[in-house]
């Protein structure tokens, strides 16, 4: 689970659809992708990247959420 105020969210920077983000996992960067709305449209509502066939969260409501590296089970 993750959470943001509305203040938060708003200082986070601006998240566009076709942006690059930097990966924790790979320390590449990766495009940006939004999820789509109920009629099919992609939107910037809710923002993610691939790193590989791997799906990792990037942005919601247009804005930038840093990104954390993602945990393993051994």
């Amino acid at each position: 689970m993750i959470s943001f105020s509305d203040q938060e969210l708003a200082d986070l920077p601006v998240a566009t659809i076709g942006q690059e983000t930097d990966c924790p996992n790979c320390g590449g960067r990766h495009v940006l992708k939004g999820g789509l709305d109920k009629n099919g449209k992609e939107t910037a509502q809710l923002l993610f990247y691939k790193c590989g066939e791997t799906p990792y969260f990037g942005g919601f409501l247009g804005r930038l959420i840093p990104s954390l590296v993602a945990h393993q089970e051994s």
